[in-house]
């Protein structure tokens, strides 16, 4: 109803927080086709940026996101994502440490 009056780009203010409503499938796909780097950024997490100094893939923006996603997407792939292999791997790895786990138990 808000956006029949005030149209498909909304801004709400919540304290301190801003944030941005897009109304409709036309204004969603200019804002995340179209326009994609101006969109493709993430709120704050004070707790995480202090924990992991603004570093890590999930909580990181901008620049440093994409050298990060780049560095990430090359070494996993450096260990064979993607592959069949890797799958069978980590299913043989997995048995290893869950029979360690178990002996533990024991």
């Amino acid at each position: 109803m808000l956006s029949e009056t005030h149209g498909p780009v909304l801004t709400v203010h919540l304290g301190w927080q801003r944030l941005v409503f897009l109304v409709g499938f036309d204004t969603v796909k200019e804002a995340l086709v179209d326009m994609g780097d101006d969109f493709s950024g993430r709120g704050p997490m004070p707790f995480l940026i202090k924990v992991t100094k603004g570093y890590g893939l999930a909580i990181s923006n901008g620049e440093r996101w994409r050298q990060l996603r780049r560095f990430t997407l090359s070494t996993l792939r450096d260990f064979g994502m993607g592959r069949k292999g890797m799958e069978e791997w980590i299913q043989e790895e997995s048995t290893h440490l869950r029979a360690r786990i178990e002996s533990f138990k024991g």
